[in-house]
């Protein structure tokens, strides 16, 4: 059960802007290095409300904790929130082992037939290009390439060890 208490300080703050964690180090840090992390980690993203699912798919990501890779997949075959999508790409993309890279193609080659999943999509397909060092193949991605490249290097500051 996911308390108010950690809701209120790591989730409400961070959901529209989940990369300004990577600002606020020392709250991080607090929490990385609580005894409940990765429990809390996997509560919020097992919760329905997307607000969790972003903020620990970010953290899941920014930290490449590729434990999670197979939840965070399974929760993106389901296509249907935006904001999630951005941080299920950018954690699949982030991770970088050859499994995110499977899961990055099976989502990036799926068919859909709606135009609002064709554009949470685009993040998926930015991701595979981005894992297969080819940016100039498809340029109806190049603002989900560029945002996923940018989210990338913002998160390198941090200290994984």
């Amino acid at each position: 059960m996911i308390k108010d208490e950690l809701i209120e300080k790591y989730i409400l703050p961070f959901y529209l802007k989940t990369d300004l964690l990577v600002d606020n180090q020392e709250l991080l840090n607090e929490w990385r290095n609580s005894i409940d992390f990765e429990i809390n980690l996997k509560d919020f993203l097992s919760n329905k409300g997307w607000r969790n699912r972003v903020v620990a798919s970010t953290v899941i990501g920014g930290l490449k904790l590729g434990k999670f890779i197979d939840q965070i997949f399974a929760q993106a075959k389901e296509m249907n929130e935006f904001h999630q999508a951005k941080s299920y790409a950018f954690a699949l993309t982030n991770i970088n082992n050859k499994k995110s890279l499977e899961f990055l193609s099976i989502l990036a080659k799926t068919e859909l037939d709606s135009d609002y999943s064709k554009k949470i999509q685009k993040f998926y397909q930015a991701g595979f290009y981005i894992l297969n060092r080819n940016y100039k193949t498809e340029s109806n991605i190049t603002k989900e390439i560029n945002e996923l490249k940018l989210r990338i290097e913002k998160w390198k500051i941090i200290n994984y060890a």
